[in-house]
């Protein structure tokens, strides 16, 4: 999903009921959505706009820790600084957006594909010595195997 030809400006509480309306036509298109996945920026944010439009509820994650919720059933998910980032170029040189990713995890939706990418390096053979010094990484990515699982709705200006 799309703000529009152009970003939508969530900085301009008016249009707030536009990104309500984009939301809520965005969850319905995910067949049972269990999460909505954003930046920091983004978080507060949509917490916010929730509130004021009475669907900001609770729900409880795996560990019983209460998390913020969509209409009390889809919970809002902060990722790490970084991960969606608010300088996305979404194709228009809109360099100044980021987005919002509703999703639904469950069993047989998504892949996790381990086979993208492993890094082995030993460092013994370069120092002649006993002591073992090496870095081994594994690099993995989510597949959704259901298209119809995950839902980006873009071009959205925080900042």
């Amino acid at each position: 999903y799309t703000a529009g030809a152009d970003y939508l400006d969530l900085t301009n509480k008016d249009n707030w009921g536009a990104f309500y309306r984009l939301v809520i036509q965005a969850v319905s298109e995910v067949e049972n959505p269990t999460g909505m996945s954003m930046n920091k920026e983004l978080f507060g944010l949509v917490q916010t706009i929730a509130k004021e439009y009475g669907t900001k509820g609770e729900t409880r994650d795996l560990f019983g820790t209460i998390v913020p919720a969509w209409d009390s059933s889809i919970p809002f998910i902060r990722l790490l600084d970084g991960c969606i980032t608010n300088t996305e170029p979404d194709g228009d040189d809109v360099a100044h957006c980021t987005s919002l990713f509703i999703h639904s995890f469950a069993q047989e939706d998504f892949s996790l594909l381990t086979n993208s990418g492993l890094d082995w390096k030993d460092f013994d053979w370069m120092e002649s010595k006993e002591s073992g010094k090496f870095i081994w990484e594994v690099r993995a990515q989510w597949k959704p195997a259901l298209p119809q699982k995950v839902l980006r709705v873009m071009k959205l200006k925080v900042k």
